[in-house]
């Protein structure tokens, strides 16, 4: 799989809010480099994905909005959690 059909099925994953099949996407050696002070390993990106998205459902739950029931703001687990 090219890295261009390895990137579109990962969005496509996201924008389905299913962090859980991105994880599945990912390689045993992905590294998140960017919005991370430092680089994260796979494990700790899910871990730091998990917590934005509990972040996200709160900040979305203030404000009135519902989410739902398959959004990746209810499916995103960590392995590590």
């Amino acid at each position: 799989m090219s890295i261009e059909q390895v990137a579109r099925q990962v969005i496509d994953c996201w924008e389905s809010h299913n962090l859980n099949k991105v994880l599945g996407i990912l390689t045993d050696d992905f590294v998140l480099t960017g919005p991370a002070p430092q680089p994260l390993p796979k494990e700790a990106y899910a871990v730091f994905q998990s917590v934005n998205v509990k972040i996200a459902e709160r900040i979305l739950k203030t404000i009135g909005i519902k989410i739902p029931r398959t959004s990746v703001l209810k499916s995103a687990r960590s392995p590590l959690v």
